[in-house]
C-alpha cells in the first residue's frame, strides 16, 4: 500500500525514535478516543459505563485519558466486551497505520455492537443438501443466491456459477433451470459442477 503523507511527515518518519514515538503517541491518544467516543455514541455517562464495566469511576477516568497510556490487553477486551465489540490488536507497516489513524472523528471510532442481522450468512438447506453461497453471474449482474427447491433463473444470456472452491463454469440458462428442478439424490454436491 503506498500513502500519501506529507514531505515534512515522511522526513520525520526517517528516524526511527519518531516513528516509535508516532505510534505510541496514536495508539495511546487512538485508543482513549475510541473508548470515549463509544460511550458518549451510546448517550452512556461515565458513571453508567463504569458501573457496567465493574471498575471505579476514577479507573474508568484514567481509561479514557490519552495521556495514561497504560492499559492492559485484559482491560482492553473487558472494554470491547461492555460496549459488545471486536478488539482488534495487530501489527502493521507504517503506511497502513498512518492511514487507520488518519480519521480520529467520533463517528470514525464508534463501532456499533454486534448484531446479527448485519451478518450475511450464504447458506441454504434443501432436502439435506446444503449450498454454500453460490454466486450465479447473469449478463455481468453478480448476486449469491440461495437456492430452494423449485427455484430457477430465466435468462437468455450466458450464466456463470461459481462454487466456493474457486472453480467455474460456464452454464447455459436451460442447465440451471434443469439443476434446480432436479431432485435432492440427483443434484451435484458441494462444489461439484455442472456441464
Amino acid at each position: 500500500m503506498i500513502m500519501n503523507v506529507t514531505r515534512k511527515l515522511l522526513e520525520k518518519l526517517r528516524r526511527k525514535a519518531y516513528r516509535e514515538a508516532y505510534v505510541e503517541e496514536n495508539v495511546r491518544t487512538g485508543i482513549a478516543y475510541q473508548i470515549r467516543a463509544l460511550r458518549e455514541a451510546r448517550g452512556w455517562s461515565q458513571k453508567k459505563f463504569a458501573e457496567m464495566l465493574g471498575k471505579p469511576q476514577s479507573v474508568l477516568s484514567r481509561i479514557e485519558d490519552p495521556d495514561y497510556g497504560k492499559l492492559s490487553l485484559q482491560t482492553l477486551l473487558e472494554v470491547a466486551s461492555t460496549f459488545d465489540v471486536a478488539l482488534l490488536v495487530q501489527f502493521a507497516d507504517f503506511p497502513d497505520f498512518i492511514g487507520r489513524m488518519s480519521n480520529v472523528s467520533p463517528e470514525a471510532l464508534n463501532k456499533q455492537s454486534f448484531n446479527e442481522a448485519r451478518f450475511a450468512v450464504p447458506e441454504t438447506i434443501t432436502d439435506g443438501l446444503i449450498v454454500m453461497g453460490i454466486s450465479v453471474q447473469v449478463g455481468g449482474t453478480l448476486s449469491t443466491v440461495q437456492v430452494i427447491q423449485g427455484a430457477h433463473i430465466t435468462s437468455t444470456a450466458p450464466v456463470t456459477m461459481t462454487y466456493p472452491t474457486g472453480s467455474g463454469s460456464e452454464v447455459q440458462p436451460s442447465a440451471m433451470t434443469e439443476w434446480t428442478s432436479m431432485s435432492s439424490q440427483e443434484r451435484p454436491r458441494e462444489g461439484t459442477l455442472l456441464h
